[in-house]
């Protein structure tokens, strides 16, 4: 639903601009490199080791030490907040995100929103865009307990809603988690593959590369 790839990318062409050694450094390259070190201090998150402000500091001198920049705390936090401002200045919902929420609330289905993020910000995220009262429920590690791809956090959004399996869809757009772990539980996916990388494993899984496009197809079904 929230387009948090192109928000992160300008927040880190923030702290591009501060850190030499990242000059030569592909935005998307730095983004997937930023993405991958989230996945790796979640365990910490999930286990509350960490707070998410403590997280995003460390994943942010990781990403600096990886390409050989300085990692005082000092300039780690001032490269952290330079991320952070261009981060939420632009955050915004995906292509289609809002028509298809609009489409969902009028007609009464559920939506859940599932995510491995920090509670506290992805509240602040539905709020910030207006979406919250098109938000059923909200399920993240902070309220559950779980982390996706555990097929159990996707069950619990069933009981929630008292959906059912067969007439239920999960829309995402990682594989690893969100594809993965609605398979695990049983429940048809839809992969928004924006970027058209090849698909990870030969599954009957409808894919798609926008909510638009999606949004489209379910406009033209009777």
């Amino acid at each position: 639903i929230v387009d948090y790839r192109n928000c992160s990318i300008y927040g880190l062409g923030q702290v591009k601009r501060m850190v030499p050694e990242l000059s030569g450094v592909d935005l998307g390259t730095l983004e997937l490199r930023f993405r991958e070190l989230l996945r790796d201090n979640l365990p910490g998150l999930f286990d509350r080791k960490l707070t998410a402000e403590e997280e995003r500091e460390l994943r942010m001198g990781k990403l600096l030490q990886a390409y050989g920049a300085k990692v005082d705390p000092e300039f780690i936090g001032k490269c952290h907040d330079a991320f952070a401002e261009g981060f939420w200045t632009t955050r915004s919902l995906m292509d289609g995100a809002a028509e298809m929420l609009e489409m969902w609330h009028e007609i009464g289905l559920p939506v859940v929103v599932i995510t491995n993020g920090n509670l506290e910000m992805q509240e602040k995220t539905l709020s910030m865009l207006g979406i919250k009262k098109h938000v059923h429920t909200l399920l993240t590690p902070g309220n559950s307990n779980e982390l996706k791809p555990n097929p159990g956090l996707f069950n619990r959004a069933l009981g929630l809603t008292g959906a059912h399996k067969e007439r239920t869809i999960m829309i995402g757009d990682t594989w690893q988690h969100d594809i993965r772990g609605a398979l695990n539980a049983g429940i048809r996916p839809v992969w928004i593959n924006r970027r058209m990388i090849p698909r990870p494993e030969p599954m009957d899984v409808l894919e798609v590369r926008s909510l638009r496009e999606l949004f489209l197809m379910a406009g033209n079904t009777d």
